[in-house]
């Protein structure tokens, strides 16, 4: 078996034994992660004493390898850089081990509650779940083999992930070295898919972050119409929900189109060389960690757009064919792209010299679940929360 296969069924045992934590005040539960040499990786609006929520752990309830790596259409980084083996932690809803007993009836305690969309709260909830493993595995024989770190998404501290990649003073002899492949196995918390915070909550025009005018800073019953939307914050959100889908997604792709992944695999490439990925070099700000947008845009491609709301039927963009080759496939999407006049994607300068234009032409694409979302937008259509 390679060493990075080991190593992963490794930290799967591990994962699914850890102890579970009880519920705590999420500043309480830093402090004693502190003493253990582990800083909890809180984003803005942090949490307060006055906070009247708590933050506690379960082992997952789930483990599971999603991303590129997963469904083998991964491709080289830029600048030397690691492949990202993605690896979706899924945060059970309710705590197992912990329980109150009430008139002989069992009420169990939650990790998650419907009003967790608010104000950084699943956020918090969700560095706390990162740091209790981040600790776990320093102060185990796990911990001895490879370096533990956190990393964010563009600074992002709401898409923060623990990073694991081999010691390079390590044991000479473990066979779950892969500090060959030039890989880090990244570590990311999701939520369940049957988790009480409300995906339509999440919309781009919804406002989740909240300034209380009230005496009571723990209080979020507040009216709505009265805040900014928050799409940038709520994106964040949904990223601990699509891994798992998008990994079954491309899969579905994959088998329904045979050139899909060789097409992909040309799209991702073209994007690295024209800047458009993650390097320590020159690149174009907002692409990085943006996988899911290129098999995104070639699924648009193959499945077609949903009419636009309030327009003809006319106005719905139809589907190229199935059985194109991965090249024709490819140069599809670079036509839709405006490759072909030097296009520099999504930047404002730029924009206009699309052969699409984003700005008066959104793009609509219909979930599995029904849900039609505006797939390619401008991101100076909205505000920076």
């Amino acid at each position: 078996m390679p060493p990075l296969e080991k190593f992963l069924f490794e930290l799967h045992t591990f994962l699914k034994d850890l102890p579970a934590v009880a519920a705590q005040h999420p500043l309480e539960g830093a402090r004693k992660l502190m003493k253990k040499d582990v800083a909890v990786p809180y984003s803005l609006p942090l949490p307060t004493e006055e906070t009247n929520w708590k933050v506690s752990f379960e082992p997952p309830s789930d483990i599971s390898l999603v991303g590129s790596w997963a469904n083998k259409v991964c491709v080289k980084p830029k600048d030397g850089k690691k492949f990202g083996v993605d690896l979706a932690v899924e945060m059970p809803n309710v705590r197992a081990s912990a329980h109150l007993l009430i008139n002989t009836l069992t009420v169990q305690q939650a990790l998650f509650q419907e009003k967790d969309y608010l104000n950084g709260r699943f956020f918090h909830k969700r560095a706390f779940y990162l740091a209790t493993i981040a600790a776990s595995i320093q102060k185990s024989k796990l911990g001895r083999k490879i370096d533990v770190y956190y990393e964010s998404l563009q600074g992002d501290s709401r898409l923060t992930k623990l990073i694991l990649t081999p010691k390079s003073d390590g044991p000479s002899e473990s066979t779950t070295d892969f500090s060959k492949l030039n890989a880090k196995v990244c570590i990311l918390p999701v939520l369940s898919p049957n988790s009480p915070i409300s995906l339509h909550r999440l919309s781009p025009s919804h406002s989740n972050i909240r300034i209380n005018s009230s005496s009571d800073p723990s209080n979020d019953e507040i009216k709505p119409s009265n805040h900014t939307p928050s799409p940038l914050y709520n994106n964040c959100l949904l990223q601990a929900v699509v891994p798992k889908p998008q990994l079954l997604a491309v899969h579905s792709l994959q088998n329904e189109v045979s050139s899909f992944s060789d097409a992909l695999t040309l799209l991702r490439l073209w994007a690295n060389q024209h800047g458009y990925s993650e390097g320590t070099k020159i690149c174009v700000r907002g692409f990085e960690g943006a996988g899911p947008w290129w098999w995104s845009l070639l699924a648009l491609l193959l499945n077609g757009e949903e009419a636009r709301p309030g327009g003809p039927k006319s106005s719905k963009r139809k589907s190229v064919g199935k059985g194109l080759s991965s090249y024709q496939l490819f140069k599809a999407a670079l036509e839709f792209l405006g490759a072909s006049q030097r296009l520099y994607l999504l930047t404002p300068s730029n924009w206009f010299s699309a052969k699409h234009d984003f700005s008066k032409d959104p793009v609509f694409s219909k979930s599995a679940e029904g849900h039609r979302v505006s797939t390619f937008r401008r991101a100076t259509d909205f505000p920076s929360y």
